[in-house]
């Protein structure tokens, strides 16, 4: 490995909280809804219709 380290220890400094979690929760809600609007052969609803808008 020619390169293990950075090159610069630059990295993001901030005390904002992550949205990965509320991320990976929407979109599992969305797929499951989809999944089941498809199974009853109806039109699934649009992505805005989850997440935070």
């Amino acid at each position: 490995m020619s390169r293990s380290r950075r090159k610069t220890a630059i990295f993001g400094i901030t005390t904002a909280e992550s949205d990965k979690r509320f991320k990976q929760a929407e979109h599992r809600r969305e797929r499951r809804a989809v999944k089941v609007l498809v199974k009853a052969g109806e039109e699934p609803l649009a992505p805005k219709a989850f997440g935070d808008p």
